[in-house]
């Protein structure tokens, strides 16, 4: 997914729509599985689901290019940390 919004981030098409439903989807099962956890005690009530979201796709984003095109050896420990 991640180098999908990359490579057609600009590309209109069927692939970008297609990439864009399924990270569209997936925020919204994040959305939905955050907001399930607020509610039953597992992370704070008043928590601000969508900037929870907004971070934890974020972290992930960040992880995949150090893991990934740096080959950062600290990547996952800075994921954890971050997280």
């Amino acid at each position: 997914m991640a180098a999908g919004l990359f490579e057609f981030d600009d590309v209109e098409g069927a692939v970008r729509k297609q990439i864009l439903a399924m990270e569209s989807e997936w925020r919204d099962s994040l959305k939905q599985l955050v907001q399930q956890a607020a509610s039953q005690g597992h992370l704070r009530r008043d928590l601000d689901v969508d900037q929870f979201v907004w971070e934890l796709c974020g972290i992930y984003l960040s992880h995949h290019a150090a893991h990934r095109f740096l080959r950062a050896a600290d990547a996952d420990i800075r994921a954890q940390t971050a997280f």
